[in-house]
């Protein structure tokens, strides 16, 4: 009977325990497994995995935050509501959006938060990602609303930066810290995308046309180039063979100076040498006529003058111009010119004319 009652404390205690132990299903175990935080507790303790919180409520009253590790709770009284603080990615779905020309498109956005207050995020708002996404989707079309069809396409980062900017003060409020918004996909209707599409295709054809132009202009700019540069050489080439040709006839007229300059000197110098030799030969004949007529000079020059004279006479008479010559009588001529030679004059004064 002693026995029976000090085991009757046991007995309870066990009892106590066996609903949490029954709490501690295979589908928990197998959710353990897989790392993803227990969405019931095992009774008597919880365990909260690393990059996440949970909430305690105690009869349904947010009592405390259980960090990372083991707790201890109540049964049936204590309640812990998992709460992760790992950046989420929430990707908002397609919305229609008009842009400030009027053209509608489809925006759609990827949203990266962090829940910094696990209180405010869990009791500040009903369904967080449902509030924060149609938030986005405000803002998109309120963003886009102000750009044109052609900014949206560029202006994606500052788009993201804008959203980013407008939605941290309302997210605030709520625990959340956006972190990144990335604009996904702009897309315009059907007929704007085949509007645009012969836009583009027009504007290729039309820079497809001016570097055409431009490579003929240029093309033509050096062939013209290329003409004017041959030009400069050919007339600079005939410049050359000019001047060489008038350089060659410069020296080949002054070669045929020189040439003649040498030939009349010659010329002169034979002639001077053949008038000095004719009058040494005449200076020799007066001297010996001279000589024959006793010294008289005189005598000598004036049979020397007969004698040049009848040698003028004589090359008249060869010439093929002259037709008649008259010649005087030898003794008229001498007795004309003065000469009265005494050929063996003797004493007695007899002479031979």
């Amino acid at each position: 009977e002693r026995t029976n009652r000090s085991a009757l404390p046991k007995m309870r205690l066990l009892l106590l325990l066996l609903p949490g132990v029954v709490a501690c299903s295979a589908n928990d175990l197998s959710r353990l497994g897989r790392r993803r935080p227990p969405k019931s507790a095992f009774g008597f303790f919880t365990i909260v995995t690393q990059g996440n919180v949970r909430l305690l409520e105690r009869f349904g009253k947010y009592k405390t935050t259980l960090d990372p590790g083991f707790h201890f709770k109540i049964p049936l009284v204590d309640k812990a509501r998992p709460v992760t603080t790992k950046e989420i990615v929430l990707d908002t779905p397609p919305q229609n959006c008009i842009t400030a020309d009027n053209a509608p498109v489809s925006a759609d956005a990827v949203v990266y938060y962090r829940i910094f207050d696990p209180v405010l995020a869990a009791y500040g708002v009903a369904n967080l990602n449902l509030a924060i996404s149609n938030l986005v989707k405000t803002q998109i079309r309120s963003e886009i609303g102000k750009l044109s069809l052609d900014d949206t396409f560029s202006a994606r980062e500052t788009l993201g930066t804008v959203l980013l900017n407008s939605l941290q003060e309302p997210t605030d409020a709520w625990g959340v810290s956006i972190t990144r918004v990335e604009i996904q996909e702009i897309t315009p209707r059907k007929e704007i995308l085949n509007s645009m599409e012969q836009v583009m295709s027009a504007e290729r054809d039309k820079r497809a046309n001016i570097l055409r132009s431009e490579g003929e202009r240029l093309s033509r700019s050096n062939v013209a180039a290329a003409e004017a540069d041959a030009a400069v050489q050919e007339a600079e080439a005939a410049k050359k063979a000019t001047v060489l040709a008038a350089e060659a006839d410069a020296a080949a007229r002054l070669l045929q100076a020189e040439a003649e300059a040498d030939a009349i000197v010659k010329a002169a110098e034979a002639e001077a040498t053949s008038t000095r030799m004719a009058a040494e030969a005449t200076k020799d004949a007066l001297e010996s006529i001279a000589s024959a007529l006793s010294g008289n000079v005189e005598e000598a020059a004036k049979l020397e003058a007969l004698r040049q004279y009848n040698e003028a006479q004589a090359s008249l008479a060869l010439s093929s111009n002259a037709k008649t010559i008259i010649a005087p009588r030898a003794d008229e001529w001498l007795t004309k010119i003065g000469v009265g030679l005494s050929l063996g004059t003797a004493d007695g004064g007899e002479s031979k004319r």
